[in-house]
């Protein structure tokens, strides 16, 4: 029910295209970026389709109509194509109301994440957004979440380990015992604590900062759920990348423990012991 409202909520930020927009004192808030959201933004309505189809598959698994949720992920779906999608920029565009064409890597993420760009889509995508320099890098951890995410799904799970490596490694060779909301590798070391233009307002302990824990578990464990809740699932490593390592994983009603010592995979279930 609490989600049902919610969307109901998002309905009457709705405009005459059917984009989800901003009304009043609205925030739209994508990312910590340069992104154009002069009217209603491409990032957004990508969320927007994603959300719906969602909500279409909490439908389904309650037993409840999604039909409305599926058939509102499909009309947006044809309309951000239709209004959003540049040809000539090879790249899908922040706000096609403003007139800028501007191009960011946001919209462009979530287009491939979110399996709404098609194949060729995607490959120019991958060489006019995603690999391409001139497109100012993500500098929050939270947002390169979405992008590491996308690359994983494409394959690219050596890219993703280096830039864990570099990215994340590099607040680690700044000092962090936590990770920090924001970190800009090119910044200078004094001001590596400046946010909300203020000295100190970075926040230094950030929940959406600690995104390797998903990949590592995810894409390089290979841990896939492949029932409701996590009671079925699968392990499939990818020794190649390391050494060795130890590593236990929550699933329903216990913990997956994996150890590879460099010659030797082994994989536990074992089970949670209720005191009552």
């Amino acid at each position: 029910p609490r989600a049902v409202t919610l969307m109901e909520c998002s309905k009457k930020r709705v405009n005459k295209d059917g984009f989800i927009c901003g009304v009043g004192a609205d925030w739209i808030f994508i990312d910590w970026s340069d992104i154009d959201k002069d009217g209603a933004a491409c990032a957004e309505q990508l969320l927007f389709i994603e959300a719906n189809k969602t909500m279409a598959k909490l439908a389904a698994l309650l037993g409840e109509d999604g039909t409305g949720y599926e058939e509102t992920a499909k009309q947006l779906t044809e309309k951000v194509n239709a209004y959003f999608w540049s040809e000539e920029k090879g790249a899908f565009i922040d706000c096609y109301e403003s007139g800028r064409n501007h191009v960011t890597r946001h919209a462009n993420i979530f287009a491939i994440l979110f399996h709404i760009a098609t194949q060729e889509e995607q490959e120019k995508i991958l060489a006019n957004v995603i690999k391409n320099d001139a497109i100012p890098a993500i500098t929050t951890p939270y947002f390169n979440f979405f992008e590491l995410d996308m690359l994983c799904q494409t394959g690219n799970l050596e890219f993703v380990l280096n830039k864990i490596r570099n990215y994340w490694g590099g607040m680690l060779d700044r000092g962090a015992v936590t990770f920090w909301e924001e970190f800009d590798p090119e910044a200078p070391v004094e001001t590596q604590y400046d946010m909300y233009g203020d000295r100190f307002g970075k926040s230094l302990c950030h929940a959406w900062a600690a995104s390797p824990i998903y990949f590592l578990a995810k894409y390089f464990m290979g841990l896939k759920f492949t029932g409701v809740g996590g009671k079925e699932f699968v392990v499939e490593p990818h020794t190649e990348f390391f050494d060795s390592f130890d590593c236990t994983l929550p699933v329903a009603e216990g913990q997956v423990h994996i150890v590879w010592d460099g010659n030797e995979l082994k994989v536990e279930k074992t089970a949670h012991r209720l005191d009552l």
